[in-house]
């Protein structure tokens, strides 16, 4: 028998049936090497549209065709809900920056060109929407940064920068690390003796750079590792004491979680750029 596969869906068992049947004329539906094959029908077909609700929403597979030619359907494929799903999520931050800074450039005797730059900045980053108590608290950093540079003839670069930045995250005397770096460079397109080869490279510049660079996250989303956190009743790690014979009896502990350490500071790595 040839199976066809449909699907019932009935929203908020709202099915719509059409019942076909054939008039007195003799119509019949037979089936032939598992084809469907109809024979002697003629005119009065009839349909009849059935509506019916419940409050649920089914999904079946037709598994077959009975003697008439109706589908045959097994167990429901999936059951829906007679309601709607609701479910409400929020989020968002509020950050605040502010940065101030200072510029010098000038050239001098059409070789020496001196540059120079100062700059303030301060940022408040505040989780608005946070459910907990630690991570709702602003998050807040702030340094200074310098540089200066020089340039003889666009041809020979000297370049010394340096950041003091400080953290909320370490106590106090280690809140700030200070981050130097020094560069310097060498545009050899600019030299005489390189002018007959610009046809094929224009520009050709050496330059290399070395500094520290630093880091103030902790790690595990931990904050004011100057502190010692403290576990209390159901918090994760509290633990619980007991007594009595069958040590039935007793409660939720107070014990010390993550240890303070009042030495921590800024994690400090050495960089290193030889660039072409």
């Amino acid at each position: 028998m040839g199976i066809r596969k449909e699907i019932f869906i009935v929203a908020a068992m709202l099915s719509i049936m059409a019942c076909t049947a054939c008039g007195n004329s003799g119509g019949n539906v037979s089936e032939t090497n598992g084809a469907e094959t109809s024979t002697g029908v003629e005119s009065g077909i009839i349909e009849q549209p059935q509506v019916m609700y419940d409050g649920h929403v089914y999904y079946y597979n037709a598994t077959g065709r009975d003697e008439n030619g109706n589908l045959i359907f097994g167990s429901p494929v999936r059951t829906g809900s007679g309601e709607l799903s609701y479910a409400i999520g929020r989020d968002g931050t509020m950050t605040t920056y502010m940065e101030a800074s200072l510029n010098y450039d000038h050239l001098f005797a059409d070789k020496h060109r001196v540059g120079a730059l100062f700059l303030y900045n301060h940022k408040i980053h505040t989780r608005t929407q946070e459910g907990d108590k630690f991570k709702s608290l602003p998050y807040k950093n702030q340094g200074i940064a310098g540089r200066v540079t020089y340039a003889f003839n666009d041809t020979y670069f000297a370049e010394a920068n340096m950041g003091y930045n400080g953290s909320e995250n370490f106590a106090r005397g280690h809140r700030f690390g200070f981050f130097p770096a020094g560069a310097i460079g060498w545009m050899v397109s600019n030299e005489k003796w390189f002018k007959p080869l610009t046809k094929v490279v224009d520009m050709l510049k050496l330059k290399g750079s070395y500094g520290i660079v630093g880091n103030d996250d902790i790690g595990g989303e931990r904050r004011w590792v100057y502190e010692s956190t403290i576990l209390v009743g159901n918090d994760a790690g509290a633990g619980q004491w007991n007594y009595g014979s069958a040590g039935a009896n007793g409660g939720g502990g107070i014990r010390v979680g993550d240890v303070e350490n009042l030495s921590a500071s800024w994690e400090e790595a050495t960089k290193m750029n030889v660039v072409v």
